[in-house]
This record gives C-alpha cells, sequence and structure tokens, in this order.
C-alpha cells in the first residue's frame, strides 16, 4: 500500500510514518488556502482564513498567562494536517475513527516539527487555541447562514471577541495563501508586537 503522497514544494510525507523534514509551512500554506469551511457549502472560506481569525482571536483575548508567540503559532497550526488529508465536515470525520487517528498522529508531527506544543496534550494557556476555534466556528456559521433560529444549538455561543471583519473578507486562495506566510513570517520576528500585527 502506498502511504505517501506528493506536496507541492516535491517532498513527498509518508501519512503512515511523517517526518519533520518532509513538513514544511509552504506547503501548508498552501494546502489550507485550497480547502473551504463547511465542506465548501458557503462561500469560499479557507481554512487558512479561518486559521488566521482564530489566531488573531488569541491575541484580542489574551490574559498574560504564558508565551503568546508559541500559542499564536498553536493556533495558525491547529487545522495544519489538513493540508495534507483534506478538510472534512466534523459529523462525518466523527463517524471515522481510522481517519481521527491518522489526523492526530500527523497533527502531532506537525506540531513536533515547529517546536511548539500539542494542544491535545498540553496545559491551560493553549486551552484557548481550542476556545477561539469554537468561538471562531459559531461566528463563521452566522455569517454565512441566514434563516435558522437553532443556530444556539448547531454552534453553542462562546465567550471571546472575534474580528468579524477579518471573516467578512474576501480572499482568493492565492491572497489567503500569502497572508498566512506573511503572518507566520511576523510570529518569527524578534520583538514583534504580537497584538499589533499588520493584520489584513
Amino acid at each position: 500500500m502506498n502511504t505517501k503522497i506528493l506536496t507541492r514544494s516535491g517532498l513527498l510525507l509518508d501519512l503512515q510514518n511523517p517526518r519533520g523534514k518532509d513538513i514544511i509551512i509552504e506547503d501548508i500554506a498552501h494546502g489550507l488556502s485550497r480547502q473551504f469551511r463547511f465542506g465548501g457549502m458557503f462561500r469560499d472560506y479557507s481554512v487558512a482564513q479561518h486559521s488566521l481569525v482564530v489566531a488573531k482571536a488569541v491575541a484580542d483575548n489574551w490574559d498574560g498567562v504564558g508565551d503568546l508567540q508559541t500559542v499564536m503559532k498553536v493556533a495558525m497550526l491547529h487545522d495544519a494536517a489538513e493540508a495534507y488529508l483534506r478538510d472534512m465536515p466534523t459529523p462525518a470525520k466523527q463517524m471515522l475513527p481510522d481517519y481521527q487517528d491518522l489526523e492526530l498522529a500527523l497533527a502531532g508531527e506537525i506540531f513536533h516539527a515547529f517546536r511548539v506544543p500539542n494542544p491535545h496534550q498540553v496545559g491551560q494557556e493553549i486551552k484557548i487555541v481550542t476556545k477561539a476555534d469554537k468561538a471562531a466556528c459559531g461566528a463563521e456559521a452566522r455569517l454565512f447562514v441566514t434563516g435558522r433560529l437553532d443556530m444556539d444549538d448547531l454552534f453553542p455561543p462562546v465567550d471571546l471577541k472575534i474580528d468579524l471583519r477579518l471573516v467578512r473578507t474576501n480572499w482568493s486562495m492565492g491572497i489567503a495563501k500569502d497572508q498566512y506566510l506573511r503572518i507566520w513570517k511576523r510570529l518569527h520576528t524578534p520583538n514583534a508586537n504580537l497584538k499589533e500585527l499588520d493584520w489584513p
């Protein structure tokens, strides 16, 4: 069985035995910019753009506990496995335990490759990423879907500030990729004011 996939950069990533040397941010940005949230049922809103919304939510709601720079990197990588495995609506994913195992293993290797904590394994300061992800998902759904009265049941509200301007922005796949890489680079700039990044 062939378990290797060819990436945009020309690297071969073995999904059964992923290695950090085969994982680069350019491939992740490219893949995420071509994956659309909510199974592509609404506008062409990419996982790359969603990842930036989550990272900004982390910065906007930061309480000063831990290392903001690291946690923002975790936020940008929280869906990075989808660059290789494709995005899948959560209900479908929950019905495929083998897929979930594959995604968790690949995500763990991605976090390890970029030397950031795995949010599935570590402590309190990383929990804000999960909270920001849920808050962003709810904000996105409420903006993209109209006419449903049961949105609070489908997407329980999360008390977190979300930059709706960033959610409303319509980006092409190319722009989403470029913005993702630009913010990632800024997160590696010494002495950057992470709460005042030049957000798009």
